[in-house]
């Protein structure tokens, strides 16, 4: 009885311990915690397979019409919005700061400003408003004459030629007048063996850049009579340019016959050396007798010539000159002739004096030329084989 009872006990207690797990009911509580970087099954997002087609509904007429607005609302940080540009590269600001700081300036120093100007917006809106005023400037020079510095004219004189005391390059000895000044001028020469040329021309300014002249002179195809006007296409006083055009009219004597001669020419100083260029063209309307003597026939004929001319100041006085004319016709082929280029060029040079006068001190009035011409190309014709030359221009005071 007592092995039974303790038997009994001892079975009481370890029967707990032997007992396996499945007899036991315990519930899994894994979704009341999870791991960190664990997604659980419920939460993951349903994803696009490969194979899916994605469809993307756009409007292409909405996106071709589309335009970004522009900004048009208050400036956040506060600064000034910037003046528009204009299409020409200048701005209305610039305009006025410019005019602003020209004012305070001389009248021929405005010029050269506003002509800066122009060179640095060609394409202005204010164009028409600056030429205007430019064209006011120039009309204060001429009358009211250059206020220092000129090299021809004193500081406080009056005169047509006041704007052109600023521009006064030396005159060339065969080409032909590029200034729009006015002047009388007288000369001469005397070529070997038989060679005479006499010449006298007067020349009036109407305005700064518009003057007329008339003369007597012989070309290589005779004496003629010559006139027309002449215009300063460019007449610049501070850069020392003159630009002209003449549209001259000649009437040659023997033989008898009109020409247009229009002329091109140009100048410019630099420092000391005055350069010159200058291209001519005269069309010539002749009357000839035909080969039995009975009829005449009338016929167009065109001469070109031009040249070159080059002027050294060595002093306020004294200079030296150097210049190249040149002649050349086209010529038909008959029994006299082969045909070809008529040619009779020539090159010049000498000195050039400035001598003063005491009525007009300070001016420079009278300009004189001595030279020698030696001719150095020429076919067919042989008009002398060197020749001196005297030259005198007489600037008026008006």
């Amino acid at each position: 009885m007592p092995r039974s009872w303790l038997l009994t006990v001892l079975l009481g207690f370890t029967s707990p311990a032997l007992a396996g797990p499945d007899d036991f009911d315990v519930e899994d509580d894994d979704d009341d915690f999870s791991f960190e970087g664990e997604e659980s099954d419920e939460a993951k997002p349903e994803r696009l397979d490969e194979d899916d087609d994605l469809e993307v509904e756009e409007d292409e007429e909405a996106l071709e019409d589309f335009v970004e607005p522009e900004e048009t609302g208050p400036d956040l940080l506060g600064e000034e919005s910037p003046s528009p540009v204009l299409q020409a590269g200048d701005s209305e600001q610039t305009y006025r700061a410019t005019e602003a700081r020209l004012a305070r300036m001389p009248a021929d120093e405005q010029l050269l400003g506003w002509d800066q100007y122009l060179q640095q917006y060609p394409n202005t809106v204010f164009r028409p408003r600056i030429e205007a005023r430019m064209t006011e400037l120039e009309e204060q020079l001429y009358r009211r004459g250059p206020a220092t510095g000129s090299t021809t004219g004193s500081g406080s004189g009056t005169g047509v030629d006041a704007l052109d005391q600023q521009v006064d390059l030396a005159h060339a000895m065969q080409l032909g007048q590029l200034n729009t000044r006015s002047r009388l001028q007288a000369g001469f020469e005397w070529g070997l063996p038989d060679y005479i040329n006499l010449f006298v021309d007067y020349e009036k300014a109407f305005k700064p850049k518009v003057s007329a002249h008339v003369g007597v002179r012989r070309r290589y195809s005779g004496f003629s009579v010559e006139a027309g006007p002449r215009f300063a296409l460019v007449k610049s006083p501070r850069t020392q340019t003159i630009i002209s055009f003449s549209p001259d009219v000649h009437f040659n004597v023997n033989p008898g016959f009109p020409a247009l001669s229009p002329t091109l020419a140009a100048g410019k100083r630099f420092g000391k050396l005055d350069a010159q260029l200058q291209v001519s063209t005269d069309i010539e309307l002749r009357s000839e007798l035909e080969a039995g003597g009975l009829s005449t026939t009338s016929n167009i004929r065109t001469r070109y010539h031009g040249g070159a001319s080059f002027y050294f100041a060595a002093s306020e006085t004294v200079g030296f000159f150097a210049e190249t004319n040149l002649n050349m016709r086209p010529v038909q082929a008959d029994g006299a002739f082969d045909g070809g280029l008529f040619r009779f060029n020539v090159i010049t040079f000498g000195m050039k004096l400035f001598p003063s006068l005491n009525s007009r001190p300070g001016e420079r009035p009278v300009e004189a030329n001595i030279g020698a011409t030696v001719p150095y190309m020429q076919q067919y014709w042989q008009y002398h084989y060197g020749s001196i030359m005297g030259q005198v221009n007489y600037y008026p005071e008006d």
